[in-house]
């Protein structure tokens, strides 16, 4: 019993460091390579990053799941959405929320430098693993199911 417990969550856990390393990673990969190719235009590349960070997130969990199917991947977005709120709740200042800077500082390329560190730490860990998650549930979905036997 309490080896399955562990397998299951050693499952997940694999799943939420594919969830949000391996979207970091791609995204990194596509912002270098587009960097290259359209010179001149990174700041324009700036303000897509988290769409390109969904979509890698997207990317990963489909493959990943189609490959190795797991229920468990539909769920990974809860430590992110976990540690996103816990830093929001750091962001704001005690008694007053200002939800338009937590709104820069986690979602726009508007931040200051230091800002911009919780969109690394806390907006693109989370935005993959949604993406993760939505593909994961998707690829589950259109996974083909084994016909019963025929008597």
């Amino acid at each position: 019993m309490g080896g399955n417990k562990g397998r299951v969550i050693g499952e997940f856990l694999v799943h939420t460091v594919a969830a949000t390393l391996g979207a970091f990673i791609i995204t990194a990969l596509v912002i270098a390579l587009a960097g290259k190719l359209l010179s001149g235009w990174q700041p324009a590349l700036l303000g897509t990053t988290l769409a390109i960070y969904a979509a890698a997130g997207v990317a990963v969990g489909y493959w990943i799941n189609i490959r190795y199917p797991s229920p468990l991947g539909s769920w990974v977005w809860i430590l992110p959405f976990i540690w996103i709120f816990v830093l929001m709740s750091d962001y704001a200042r005690p008694g007053h929320v200002d939800w338009h800077q937590i709104w820069i500082a986690f979602f726009t390329n508007r931040c200051d430098a230091s800002e911009c560190m919780y969109e690394l730490t806390g907006t693109f860990p989370f935005v993959s693993s949604v993406g993760y998650s939505v593909a994961a549930w998707v690829a589950l979905r259109r996974r083909p199911h084994p016909s019963p036997p025929i008597s």
